[in-house]
């Protein structure tokens, strides 16, 4: 992913993906550590 060659293209999809990645984390990480404890 050339997010360092093309800092202006990116910012709009990567922040997208940035976001739901961490939503997607955070889904995940959330039902995790309720089973975990």
């Amino acid at each position: 992913m050339p997010t360092l060659l093309d800092p202006v293209e990116q910012p709009a999809a990567g922040g997208i993906d940035a976001e739901s990645a961490l939503l997607l984390r955070a889904s995940v990480e959330k039902p995790s550590r309720k089973e975990t404890q």
